[in-house]
């Protein structure tokens, strides 16, 4: 099975959003779906189809983080804290063996660190992970750090290559 993915637009201060070119240059690599994504608490009305890995840049990482956990909250502003869902679980966590994964691409793409996450956040790529996790467990966020779009497109590439071999 094909992996389907998502990427951000640029916001804010962020000119550029390397997750658009590795989400597309994954899909382009393995003949998939690629979305742009609004930076916007509205991505938790989205619907997902199939397995789906989600982008999203963390400007003061240094390495790629494979997130285990979405939680129900969010800030809307840097004061107040809300839940994402009145009625949802407090947490929801992806079916995925991390460690397998995390195993493979260590030693598939030296040239990146990957590493296992347990918070998303608490903005938007948290609220699409909630909500893409309620609607199927078999899903996956990746928080890459900010890099070049040649940087972003070779990344897409290696981590289709990746998840174009593993069963879902």
């Amino acid at each position: 099975m094909k992996a389907n993915y998502t990427g951000f637009e640029p916001w804010g201060e962020i000119a550029y959003n390397p997750s658009w070119d590795v989400a597309r240059s994954a899909a382009a690599f393995s003949g998939s779906s690629a979305e742009l994504l609004p930076v916007s608490f509205d991505v938790v009305d989205m619907n997902f189809e199939g397995f789906v890995v989600h982008f999203g840049v963390a400007i003061k990482r240094e390495y790629v983080e494979l997130e285990r956990y979405a939680h129900n909250i969010k800030i809307e502003d840097q004061q107040q804290t809300r839940r994402l869902s009145e009625s949802g679980n407090v947490a929801y966590e992806t079916s995925l063996n991390l460690a397998a994964h995390l195993n493979a691409l260590n030693a598939d793409i030296p040239e990146w660190s990957f590493r296992e996450s347990r918070d998303a956040g608490t903005f938007v790529c948290n609220a699409l992970y909630y909500s893409s996790l309620s609607q199927n467990s078999n899903r996956l966020f990746v928080h890459i750090p900010m890099m070049k779009p040649a940087d972003a497109k070779a990344l897409g590439r290696q981590l289709a290559r990746h998840f174009d071999k593993v069963s879902f």
